[in-house]
């Protein structure tokens, strides 16, 4: 089983999408996916719904899901990239706010943190997911990690 966490309607061919425009919360995967089900699980910008205080937890919830030997891949925005774009001048403020905060269009369209490759780098290693792809690209990240 592949599945795609998203707070957006694009569907992945060969994943499941859970997005609340589908009307499931990809924050509550208990509700959608059993322990050790899945084959790979994609976080698609859904760390910045996640308040910092609880995305040890989150993380450590989303291990779960996955099989021994299965991935797990984030991707979101670098809030240090995000920074140093805005102090070189190259975003203004209002684009720096949309991205860190989202459109807030709907109800669950508020993004509650921001972090960077190396702090979700930092978080997979101290729950023992080993790193196999990390990149960064322009302020976009992506990191792939493996349940061992």
């Amino acid at each position: 089983m592949k599945i795609r966490l998203a707070f957006d309607d694009f569907e992945l061919n060969g994943y499941e999408l859970i997005s609340p425009l589908k009307g499931k919360n990809p924050l509550k995967l208990d509700e959608y996916i059993d322990n050790g089900e899945a084959d790979e699980i994609i976080c698609d910008s859904i760390l910045e719904y996640v308040p910092v205080s609880n995305l040890m937890d989150f993380i450590k919830v989303l291990a779960t899901k996955i099989k021994h030997g299965g991935t797990i891949v984030f991707t979101g925005q670098d809030l240090m990239m995000l920074a140093e774009q805005y102090i070189r001048g190259e975003i203004d403020i209002l684009s720096l706010n949309k991205t860190l905060y989202g459109l807030a269009n709907h109800a669950w369209n508020f993004k509650l943190s921001c972090v960077t490759l190396s702090d979700v780098n930092e978080i997979c290693q101290q729950l023992n997911l080993k790193v196999l792809e990390r990149k960064l690209n322009n302020t976009e990240f992506v990191i792939k990690v493996q349940r061992q």
